[in-house]
């Protein structure tokens, strides 16, 4: 904000008349804004779908942990086919179909686990992963929606300022008029006029440079959330009343979606840490498989069998696992205590910023109307013939540079009182 006002200083100050108050042109209601953000802003897009993401990869964890059936078939034709014949007791033959010409073979399999500690602590562990990701996409809401705070009262700050400029021109023309017609008739000096037609320049580039704050302010904000911002009147009066105590807003932050994530990956680093424990446990899983064919030779022609396996595997690869786990469980300690520190910091200056701006916006409010004064004597004084074209140019200038000051300090203000129930965790309850 004060960049704009140092960019649009030196032509506001080179007006010579009063300008009206502008109105402040906004757009549609800041909600409208801030709903079509939560399904256009493109961080808060990605965000839900590293959330979806991450649930999907709960899915397979668990798949994992669920029994599993594979079935395989096969056909084989030979050149040659195997059959032999053998004696039996009754005087017989009995023919064996070692490889028959064309063999048909099918295996089905099915796999169950029964004690895999370590798959349902990393099962545990990926649940918890998706519930930080999903703490993290509400996280990116509230960016998102500061976001687009921001951006809204920037147009509306940018628009009320071109309203200024617009008039300046005006003024600046009429100035200019009044000094050439002076002039021409010997009661103006050249210096006047030019210093008069000088003053219509700025006032133009004033009201381009104005136009194109306003023209990038709308930009942002429609982007932020496809939705162009049309004209309309709105305001940026507020009655500058305190805010509630530090307190209330910082009483809830281990609720704040930042602060929940963090724990949540502090908790999905703790059971990564015990399934690498776990893994050093033993695991029991059952099996089940038949096999079916036409060469079975002296056996049967289908056979199934049923059998549990219980496997135990040591290496120093586990070992180190479990090292490594511990270090990510510090880590994740380390950027929980970090993001509640960053969450309080947020709303302990946001909270500091509004009490700050509100002393600003006073103070602005009442230079503003000083100026105004001093501008209606200075005008009046010069009307008389008492007073000096300077001395009415110079509270002219004044009066235009405190208007501008009032409609930044007043923006400032407002989007800090949204900021800070942001950053807190808050609705944003009375917005416009």
């Amino acid at each position: 904000m004060q960049s704009l006002i140092r960019s649009l200083g030196p032509a506001l100050l080179a007006l010579g008349l009063a300008v009206p108050a502008p109105r402040a042109h906004a757009q549609q209601a800041l909600t409208e804004f801030v709903d079509g953000a939560h399904t256009h802003a493109f961080d808060l897009r990605e965000a839900i779908e590293v959330r979806e993401q991450a649930r999907s990869q709960v899915d397979e964890s668990r798949a994992r942990l669920l029994p599993s059936f594979t079935a395989s078939a096969g056909y084989t034709h030979f050149e040659y086919a195997i059959t032999p014949q053998f004696p039996t007791s009754g005087g017989g033959f009995t023919t064996a179909t070692i490889q028959p010409l064309d063999q048909v073979q099918g295996n089905f399999a099915l796999n169950v686990p029964i004690v895999d500690v370590g798959a349902w602590l990393t099962f545990f562990s990926s649940e918890s992963t998706a519930d930080a990701a999903t703490e993290r996409a509400e996280a990116s809401r509230i960016d998102v929606e500061v976001a687009v705070v921001q951006a809204y009262y920037q147009l509306v700050a940018a628009r009320a300022v071109v309203a200024q400029a617009e008039a300046a021109v005006a003024t600046a023309d009429e100035n200019l008029a009044v000094a050439t017609s002076r002039g021409t008739a010997g009661i103006a000096s050249e210096l006047d006029v030019e210093r008069a037609r000088t003053d219509a320049e700025r006032a133009r580039q004033t009201a381009a440079e104005a136009s194109l704050n306003e023209a990038l302010a709308a930009r942002t904000l429609t982007v932020l959330t496809g939705i162009a911002p049309s004209d309309a009147q709105a305001s940026l009066a507020d009655d500058l009343h305190p805010e509630a105590a530090l307190a209330e807003f910082t009483g809830h932050l281990d609720a704040h979606p930042s602060v929940r994530a963090a724990a949540r990956d502090l908790e999905a680093a703790r059971r990564l840490h015990d399934a690498a424990w776990a893994n050093l446990f033993p695991t029991l899983s059952g099996s089940a498989s038949e096999r079916i064919t036409n060469a079975s030779g002296f056996g049967q022609p289908s056979l199934w069998q049923v059998g549990l396996t219980l496997t135990w595997t040591l290496d120093f690869g586990r070992a180190a696992q479990v090292s490594t786990r511990e270090h990510g469980d510090r880590i994740a300690e380390i950027r929980e205590a970090r993001v509640e520190t960053q969450a309080e910091t947020a709303v302990y200056e946001a909270w500091h910023r509004v009490r700050s701006l509100l002393a600003r916006a006073s103070a602005a409010r009442a230079a503003e109307a000083s100026s105004e004064r001093a501008a209606t004597v200075a005008s009046a004084r010069f009307s008389a013939g008492t007073g000096s074209a300077l001395e009415s140019s110079q509270a002219q200038r004044d009066l235009l540079l405190a208007q501008v000051q009032r409609i930044q300090a007043d923006a400032d203000l407002a989007v800090a009182r949204l900021v800070l129930r942001l950053r807190a965790g808050l609705d944003l309850d009375g917005a416009p």
